[in-house]
Order: structure tokens, then sequence, then C-alpha cells
């Protein structure tokens, strides 16, 4: 009885959030410690259907909210554990630092996409570090999105044609840039595996796959991106999924 209660409250919420739109803001987060020697700025989005949102658009915003909050915090976390563990946490005046930047988006009214574009210096270190990592969401299907896969249908080659077709774009930019020695980094990083696509987002009717540094390239070329319009993936798209809007 309360798994059908559960399951008819989250297509009311559904219907809702069709009828309703999602607004984005953005909340700042400041820390810094003598002590530790180190400074922590964030920016990450938040979400609400207004002041007159019912109540299952708000849980789903509360969903949402908690769900970044939890992610901003654990990257803060894992950073402030890094600086505790460094033997000197200042050296001729430099200590760490942790910028984290995020952006958002929704499409189709449904899916909410946000990036945060994390820099990342410790004390001492060769070079500061940048990466993107993203949080998913949709208001009609699972929720947090764990895993590419549930975009499309479950017998679909999804990794096979996103492998082709990063491998491709990737050795493309490569021979562009004179790296045509990196083919083997590429080919790894681009394998058909679920952990290669880890990181994505969609924006702008494009699924977006990044790449950080050195997981298809070395650090010199920094973070790719490779964008795939999902009109060229309809046909393996779920149309009962987080991309459902795509058959509206």
């Amino acid at each position: 009885m309360k798994r059908l209660f559960a399951l008819l409250f989250m297509i009311a919420a559904t219907s809702m959030c069709h009828s309703q739109v999602m607004n984005i803001t953005y909340k700042e987060l400041v820390k810094n410690s003598k002590e530790l020697s180190f400074e922590i700025k964030a920016s990450y989005p938040q979400v609400d259907f207004g002041p007159d949102a019912l109540m299952g658009a708000r849980g789903i915003a509360s969903d949402i909210n908690e769900g970044i909050k939890k992610y901003v915090t654990g990257m803060v976390s894992d950073f402030e554990k890094g600086v505790n563990e460094l033997e000197n946490k200042s050296i001729n005046g430099n200590g760490s630092q942790l910028d984290i930047s995020g952006v958002a988006s929704v499409s189709g009214g449904t899916l909410f996409s946000a990036t945060f574009t994390k820099f990342s210096y410790y004390s001492g270190a060769a070079h500061p570090m940048t990466t993107i990592t993203a949080y998913n969401y949709s208001t009609i299907a699972y929720g947090e999105i764990d895993s590419l896969g549930k975009l499309f249908r479950k017998n679909s080659d999804y990794l096979g044609f996103l492998n082709g077709y990063c491998n491709s774009k990737l050795r493309e930019i490569a021979r562009s840039e004179g790296y045509d020695n990196i083919i083997d980094m590429i080919d790894e990083g681009t394998s058909a595996k679920e952990e290669n696509y880890r990181n994505w987002y969609v924006e702008n009717d494009s699924l977006r796959i990044v790449f950080n540094p050195y997981q298809a390239g070395p650090y010199v070329m920094g973070i790719q991106t490779v964008s795939i319009a999902l009109a060229d993936m309809n046909a393996m798209i779920d149309p009962k999924g987080p991309l459902e809007y795509m058959y509206r």
C-alpha cells in the first residue's frame, strides 16, 4: 500500500512540475583557515518552483537542493582532508585553494543538469588541477540520475555509439593540435565502459560528455568536451526515461 501511495505521489508531482517553471538561483560558500592555510569558495545552484508551488513540486525542489548541497560539501570535505594530510600547509606563504563554480540549466522543463568546475591547488603541488563533474536530476524518471545508461533503451548499444563518436572527435582534436602520439590514451579513455562516461550533462538539445585531464589526453590538453546532438541518438533514447520530452 505504501509503495502504491509513493508511486501515485510521484505521478502527481510529475504532473505538477510539467505545469510549473523550475527557477534556478545560486548560493555561496566561503571558508578560510589561517591555521591550515587554505581558502575555499563555492557557488552552487538551488531550485524552486515559485511561492505558489504545491507540495509535490516543493518536495522535488528539496530533493534536488539537498542532493546538490551534499555533492558540494563532499568536494569541500575531501579537499579539507587532503590539506590536513599535507606535511607543509604553506610553502613560501602559499597555501591551498579550492574554487567550485556551479552552473545549471533545465531541459524540457523536467531534466535538471548542473556542472561544477572545480579548481584545486594543494600547497607544494607541481600545478593546480581543474576538473568538471556533473549532477543530473529528472522530475519524471529516477530522480537523481546515477548512470548515463538511464537515458537510453535497455538493449541499445549506447556505449558502443559513444565510444565511436567520442574517439573520432578526440583523435581529430589531437591531430589538429599536433598530438599524434596519444592515440592509446584516447582509445582507453573513450572505450565502451560506463566509468568513462560518468561526467555528462544535457544542454541545448545536446548530450555533452566531459573528459577531464589525463582521462583521454595529457594534462596540457586540459578538459575536453564532446557534444552530441540528441537527435542523432533518437533511436536509442528511452521514451519513458529522463529524455521523454524529445517525444512530446
